[in-house]
């Protein structure tokens, strides 16, 4: 039985060693249409928004809907790819960006368009904010 454990602890501490550590590093942002949020030599742009079809606030809906924005990725300066972000009016999503940037993975989560639609307000495009979190992951 002794044997038996210690076999289990070598095991198990091996397998937790052997596990490739990342490096995690996180930004927020709100952005208004047209505005930049720089992480490193990387950057997102508020490009657009595509169209708002989220249940307004006053309405009961049998579908909540979902808004769809543009945004614009750069790397170094240069645009690297565009990306349409789908927000569904139940909640929040994410997207993974891995194909776009070199030498590292980004996730974009957390990211919510604001002002909610209501019956009696028209909402210029002008208007909405793009809030989001950037996380990227180094491997070593």
């Amino acid at each position: 039985m002794k044997l038996f454990s210690l076999f289990l602890l070598l095991f198990f501490t091996g397998a937790s060693l052997a596990q490739d550590s990342t490096d995690v590093t996180s930004y927020s942002s709100e952005l208004m249409v047209g505005e930049l949020m720089a992480f490193g030599e990387r950057s997102l742009r508020f490009k657009e928004l595509i169209s708002d079809s989220r249940c307004p606030t006053d309405v009961s809906c049998v579908w909540a809907g979902e808004a769809k924005v543009l945004v614009e990725l750069y790397e170094n300066g240069k645009l690297c790819g565009e990306e349409i972000l789908v927000i569904s009016g139940g909640g929040q999503a994410s997207v993974v960006l891995e194909h776009l940037f070199s030498g590292a993975a980004y996730k974009l989560t957390g990211f919510n368009l604001q002002p909610y639609p209501e019956t009696s307000v028209k909402i210029k495009p002008s208007d909405y904010t793009l809030s989001l979190n950037v996380t990227e992951k180094i491997k070593d």
